[in-house]
């Protein structure tokens, strides 16, 4: 029909084609291209038609039309149809395009401008193949490549390396081709990332030759410049440049802020920065990206930060968020910045809260977090990253209410929950101590199609063991495995670490074999660590011996280091040594070091870890924030305050920054040293304290019974978070060592008022195989009834060997004395040391764990305990190891 349509219409066919084209299109009619194809290829077309069919058919089907020899073209239809072709097409129609070309007729397969076209084509599909195939083509024709055809096959080959370009520029020569600006350029660029020296050479050839330099070519120049040369040279180059009339473009100045980057010439990089916006230059994301990089070199970037809040142009938000980041991350004032943003136009998202949230807490910045927190709240910018930052930041700060209600908002605003959110989401609930809610967020997580990964059930199971859960956690790694998922080293990792918290050493070794069993690659350091520290948590160092035999560990540094501490943790300081003096000279490390120094930390040998951080020093080795912050918890625990306060005020002698890790540590020692009024004004100095800077100031107030300074830093405590039960509870204990008994009960109301529930104490420990958990006043144990009765004759027998109740721990007010000592004789760890007692043979050694610090009176009584009845006993509480024999404690009253 359309044939009889364009016979009607005339003669000339595809003009008419064309003309019916537009019509049908006016009519809203479309025709697929196989049709226009079909009725192309009734007549044989000639090279002018031929083009003009392009216009409504595509390439493809034209070239399978002249494929069939239905129609036929000139050099200019096949040029046409090879610079159609895109990289990413098949190879298979440049194999038809070239067919068509070396079998065409002499104009066709002797067109050197053709043959070109088809070389560059090959030339972007990296085909070296096809490449050759041409040049043999042009042989066999006796045609000799062009400038042209020198520099596409230089460009070509550059990926191969310089070589192979300088000797395509020497045959070019050899040839009495004269190599154009183009061909330098290639060449240049070539040198530059093995040779730049021999680029910047070959620059000064290319103008030497008379052939003037373009923008690309002082850019390359500069780029050659930029890895070995100076800024001077590089300002110098831009000098050139403008006076041999070539003017500089963005990439010009990406270049030159690069290199300003790569030396940290900060004011290198503002001048270039100035020049550019004076020569009218709109900086673009690239430019910006260049200019900022150099923040990352930069102690102080406040420089940087002036010159962006005073620029004329705006920085996009990707840019903001990394300058913002930069200046979090050394401690700077961020949130006027954010204010800074705003002024201009730029409202911070989701992303840029995200990796703000994160820094901060890398930073333990919390007032950022807090400010950080109030915006996301405030501006409701929530999505699954911004959420999971910010939940992990108050579950890390123990702000579990503040968590629990950013979840409530992402729910309510139905963002996508995904898997590193809900696992945020499961610790939350945890940390947390609500079991309830986090198996009811896994199982949640299950329903709506997610699947648990490593960090899910690394989560979830040492929660459940960690809170006694011992059964659920059997059943939670029971539907692990039932569910096809191979446990990791990471998932064994935390099991052994939970199971060591709770002294199960026969599990953590269990456990360590079965994943050696099970992974397919050799055990790496990382878990022979991991096991070493479970087994320290354990106190078994017979057991560590035989990992370091097992692992060859004396010979890996990982390993080796971790083994110096976990004897520490044993009691067995003099084996941290053995094994610290065996390393050679030349291996002493600041890792090595570091581990010695909380070694003697861990032992309180404030003295000796002092002489080691000299030796340290004199050896030439730099210390780093953790070789610090052992040696001032060395310093803190011996009372030697002058010798902790001379390496703090050193730290800018080894390049260290006065972070808030590091004044919590001056705080702890300035008030263990009772040195109450320099504690609190180093805390009011700190650039950013937070909550622990304040409870340590708490605590040390609480000992000494300093009521105003504990008034002031529990103020300074609530103030960052109110909902902080450390806080209320160290404060009433000052109280009631004070003998002030309305100002405890105030204390009480005020957390009864914000519903602030202090953790309960829980203790654990394993008898004959089986877990047992106890809380304090617990009336569920199955054997509750015995452990009182003997409670009551081990009571007996302490208060003969001299033990009195220490009742300043109590928070709240009793009827009499009686009930005061029947309270503190149901703290958890009691009751567990007495249910050891009931169950164990005489002499054998109890190992318990408990979650928060043990408190001044279970302390006491645990020493006399250890002594009227012969018993080791080994208490693992919130903060270390206590080894209890013969009346005595390893800590030696220091806790």
């Amino acid at each position: 029909m359309i044939e009889e349509a364009i016979s009607v219409r005339g003669s000339f066919w595809v003009p008419t084609l064309l003309n019916l084209h537009k019509e049908l299109t006016q009519h809203g009619v479309q025709l697929k291209p196989q049709t226009w194809a079909t009725v192309a290829g009734i007549r044989p077309l000639n090279a002018i038609d031929c083009t003009q069919l392009l216009r409504i058919l595509p390439a493809q089907q034209v070239i399978d039309l002249m494929t069939q020899g239905k129609i036929w073209g000139d050099h200019t239809l096949l040029a046409t149809l090879l610079k159609q072709q895109t990289p990413q097409e098949s190879s298979n129609n440049l194999e038809k395009l070239q067919s068509l070309i070396i079998n065409g007729p002499s104009s066709v397969r002797k067109n050197i401008q053709l043959l070109n076209t088809l070389i560059n084509c090959w030339s972007k599909n990296q085909n070296l193949r096809g490449i050759d195939q041409v040049l043999s083509h042009m042989k066999s024709q006796s045609l000799k490549p062009d400038v042209y055809t020198y520099t596409i096959l230089m460009n070509s080959y550059s990926h191969l390396g310089s070589d192979q370009v300088l000797e395509l520029l020497s045959e070019m020569k050899q040839a009495s081709i004269t190599p154009n600006r183009v061909s330098w350029n290639v060449a240049i660029k070539s040198l530059i990332s093995e040779k730049p020296s021999q680029a910047i050479q070959l620059f000064e050839e290319m103008r030497s030759l008379g052939i003037q330099p373009d923008a690309y070519s002082w850019n390359i120049l500069l780029e050659a410049h930029r890895k070995v040369s100076s800024i001077q040279t590089i300002h110098a180059t831009l000098r050139d440049m403008a006076n041999m009339g070539s003017l500089p473009n963005h990439t010009t100045y990406c270049i030159a802020l690069a290199a300003c980057s790569d030396q940290g010439d900060v004011a290198a990089a503002i001048q270039i920065w100035r020049q550019s916006r004076d020569a009218g230059i709109v900086p673009d994301s690239a430019m910006w990206n260049a200019f900022l990089q150099i923040v990352d070199k930069m102690e102080d970037p406040s420089r940087i930060v002036d010159e962006v809040k005073s620029s004329p142009t705006v920085p996009s938000l990707i840019n903001y968020a990394h300058l913002a980041q930069q200046m979090a991350r050394r401690g700077q004032d961020v949130i006027s910045f954010l204010s800074h943003m705003r002024e201009r136009g730029i409202q911070p998202d989701a992303r840029m809260y995200t990796i703000l949230i994160t820094t901060a807490v890398q930073k333990s910045d919390q007032t950022l977090i807090d400010h950080l927190y109030r915006d996301v709240c405030g501006k409701n910018i929530l999505d699954g990253q911004a959420t999971t930052a910010l939940m992990d930041a108050l579950i890390k700060g123990g702000r579990y209410q503040e968590s629990a209600q950013i979840w409530e908002r992402a729910l309510a605003a139905k963002i996508d929950v995904d898997i590193p959110l809900w696992n945020v989401v499961i610790d939350h609930y945890g940390s947390s101590g609500d079991v309830a809610g986090m198996k009811g967020a896994f199982d949640k997580m299950i329903q709506m199609g997610h699947v648990p990964n490593a960090i899910t059930w690394n989560n979830i199971v040492p929660h459940l063991l960690l809170r006694g859960k011992l059964k659920d956690a059997s059943e939670m790694w029971d539907k692990m495995i039932r569910a096809g998922i191979e446990p990791t080293e990471s998932v064994y990792i935390g099991l052994m670490n939970a199971y060591g918290r709770i002294g199960e050493v026969e599990r953590v070794n269990q456990l360590f074999r079965e994943m050696g069993q099970k992974s397919p690659t050799p055990i790496s350091s990382e878990s022979w660590v991991s096991l070493i520290r479970s087994l320290g948590q354990v106190a078994d160092h017979n057991a560590i011996d035989k990992v370091l035999m097992e692992s060859r560990g004396e010979s890996d540094p990982l390993i080796r280091n971790a083994a110096i501490v976990a004897f520490s943790t044993c009691n067995l300081v003099s084996r941290s040594w053995k094994i610290f003096n065996s390393i050679p000279k030349k291996d002493k490390n600041v890792a090595a070091y570091t581990s010695m120094l909380q070694a003697l930390s861990q032992q309180g040998s404030g003295q000796e870890a002092l002489q080691l951080f000299q030796e340290m020093i004199d050896d030439k080795i730099a210390p780093t924030e953790p070789a610090i912050v052992a040696v001032l918890n060395g310093c803190s625990h011996s009372g030697l305050v002058e010798q902790g306060k001379q390496i703090y005020a050193s730290l800018s002698d080894f390049g260290i920054y006065p972070s808030t890790r590091l004044g919590n540590v001056m705080v702890d020692l300035l008030g263990r040293a009772h040195l109450m009024d320099d504690a609190r004004q180093f805390a009011d100095a700190m650039e950013s304290p937070n909550v622990v800077t304040w409870i340590t100031l708490l605590g040390a107030a609480r000992n000494q019974n300093n009521i105003a300074i504990a008034e002031y830093a529990t103020q300074k405590a609530i103030s960052i978070n109110d909902s902080s039960s450390a806080a209320y509870v160290l404060m009433g204990n000052a109280y009631a060592t004070s003998k002030m008994p309305s100002e405890m009960k105030k204390i009480r109301g005020q957390m009864d008022g914000k519903e602030i529930r202090k953790l309960p104490g829980r203790t654990w420990l394993m008898v004959d195989g089986e877990l047992h958990s106890f809380v304090v006043d617990d009336d569920a144990h199955p054997d509750i009834a015995s452990i009182r009765q003997e409670l009551r004759t081990l009571t007996q027998e302490m208060k003969n060997a001299g033990y009195k109740f220490n009742k300043e721990v109590l928070l709240r007010e009793f009827e009499n004395e009686e009930a005061e000592e029947d309270h503190l004789c149901r703290h958890s760890e009691k009751l567990a040391i007495t249910y050891a007692l009931l169950k164990t043979p005489s002499g054998t050694p109890i190992t318990a764990t408990n979650n928060l610090r043990v408190c001044l009176d279970c302390h006491e009584a645990t020493k006399i305990i250890s002594k009227i009845r012969n018993r080791k006993i080994a208490i693992r509480d919130a903060s270390r190891w206590h080894h209890f024999e013969d009346g005595k404690c390893s800590c030696g009253d220091h806790f």
